[in-house]
């Protein structure tokens, strides 16, 4: 949707940006999407749904302490991610503002290849891949992982090979 150059300047900026932003925590909890939303609240959001019963809830490092706890006293056990900011959550705001101002810079084209959204789970539109505020929203709201899994699941058979230090998705 933009040219390579392009595209290395706004993720340089996008990585600043987030970084200068409000420190946070991040949590993955063993629940749906509908269980988790009981305990969002003040200075929590949730950041992923990563599968049917596994979420990642970010926000404030007091209020994400406050939720661990609790869910520990009902037997869940949730496990931090080690990461410096709550990335998909409120606390994102201003670098975000930031970021929709860096994208009016760049000139955004429809996908020449189809891929899929993380803000819908399903495969994105050209009006949405030209749109700086998708493009903002994308760095804000929850990742749907899980229903972008069962997206392509649903297309047929499918390898899915996980590239990283690790097994974070696989799992």
């Amino acid at each position: 949707v933009m040219e390579i150059e392009e595209g290395l300047r706004v993720v340089a900026a996008r990585g600043r940006l987030m970084q200068a932003a409000r420190r946070g925590a991040m949590l993955s909890v063993p629940l749906s999407e509908a269980e988790v939303g009981r305990y969002l609240g003040e200075g929590l959001w949730l950041a992923a749904v990563n599968a049917p019963q596994m979420v990642v809830v970010g926000g404030e490092e007091a209020a994400v302490a406050g939720l661990e706890e609790q869910l520990q006293g009902q037997g869940i056990e949730g496990k931090r991610l080690q990461t410096s900011h709550a990335f998909h959550s409120g606390l994102m705001e201003e670098a975000l503002r930031k970021f929709g101002e860096v994208l009016s810079g760049v000139r955004l084209r429809a996908p020449r290849l189809r891929y899929l959204s993380n803000l819908s789970g399903t495969w994105v539109k050209a009006e949405e891949a030209t749109s700086v505020g998708y493009w903002v929203e994308h760095g804000r709201r929850a990742v749907r992982f899980a229903a972008n899994v069962q997206q392509l699941l649903a297309e047929g058979e499918r390898v899915l090979l996980e590239v990283g230090p690790g097994a974070a998705l696989s799992g």
